[in-house]
């Protein structure tokens, strides 16, 4: 929040932070349109979103071997993948050279 001149407050930013418990620590390391290669227990929506919110590739994959495509640009991602039951699990994806 910001206090202006004349002692109003205003939201400097829509945007508010959420803390996230469900996220790891190490990030995955590729490089960019790289493939990816995943075991899915179960059919699952995986989603990579960018680092400022917005999602970059979405896709359907059943159970078994599942191949993913690294974004082509360099950058930190988000890999989402949702199960069925709408249980998220998510790992950080830094994409470089």
């Amino acid at each position: 929040m910001l206090m202006r001149p004349d002692g109003v407050i205003v939201e400097t930013c829509p945007i508010k932070p959420t803390v996230h418990q469900d996220i790891t620590k190490f990030p995955t390391l590729v490089k960019t349109s790289q493939q990816i290669s995943v075991r899915l227990n179960e059919p699952m929506q995986i989603r990579i979103i960018t680092a400022t919110g917005q999602v970059y590739s979405v896709q359907d994959f059943n159970e078994g071997q599942a191949t993913i495509i690294a974004p082509a640009q360099v950058g930190a991602y988000i890999l989402d993948a949702v199960k069925r039951n709408n249980e998220h699990q998510t790992q950080h994806l830094i994409v470089g050279h």
